[in-house]
């Protein structure tokens, strides 16, 4: 109960039924970290604001709802507050609203985001940071597996337009799929085969 309550009111979004991983920083390098998220290295925002809201946190604040609905039912304590949460948290509307990117038909998170950023030597030989494109609010074009945490934690229902193309994404060989299970994040991102701080071996 506490554990659930402390994700919900410190993580809460900047939007109703959003979420945001707190405390992700700026950096000196290609990627700002979220560690406490889990996927420490996967590709969010790049530039970190308090506007932005991340998808796989909602989803598991969807799965922590109705793991403790379940709880309280056993041990004869109200569940209306998490059943009300997990109700939700699983509307698919307010789901898509916030997280389904149009453009690339793909649930993402969202936030101030721009691909221009690389790493480069300035006049002290250092390597530095370098955002050559201005950030905006968009969602962010970053796939791996993340951003199927939808239907892996099945908050999607089977007639949900959206599934027929998070199966595209995960069966795809040129996005997901692999001989040796599935891409933590697609050949095609910025970040890929890039490490993010000069001589650290690259993550992806």
């Amino acid at each position: 109960d506490i554990w659930f309550d402390w994700f919900n009111i410190t993580q809460a979004g900047p939007k109703p039924m959003t979420y945001r991983w707190v405390g992700r920083t700026k950096t000196t390098g290609l990627n700002p970290k979220t560690p406490m998220s889990g996927f420490d290295d996967f590709p969010r925002a790049s530039n970190p604001s308090y506007k932005e809201y991340h998808l796989d946190l909602r989803c598991w604040m969807a799965l922590a709802a109705k793991i403790m609905t379940r709880i309280s039912d056993l041990i004869g304590e109200s569940s209306k507050y998490y059943a009300l949460t997990y109700q939700e948290l699983t509307d698919t509307k307010i789901l898509d609203k916030l997280h389904w990117d149009t453009k690339r038909k793909m649930y993402s998170d969202y936030g101030f985001h721009t691909s221009s950023i690389k790493l480069q030597r300035n006049s002290s030989g250092q390597f530095v940071r370098v955002v050559s494109g201005k950030p905006s609010e968009k969602f962010i074009n970053a796939l791996g597996y993340p951003n199927i945490f939808p239907m892996l934690l099945r908050l999607l229902p089977p007639d949900s337009s959206k599934l027929g193309y998070v199966l595209k994404q995960v069966y795809n060989k040129s996005l997901l799929w692999s001989d040796f299970g599935l891409r933590s994040l697609v050949k095609d991102n910025i970040f890929y085969r890039k490490p993010n701080f000069p001589g650290e071996e690259y993550v992806w």
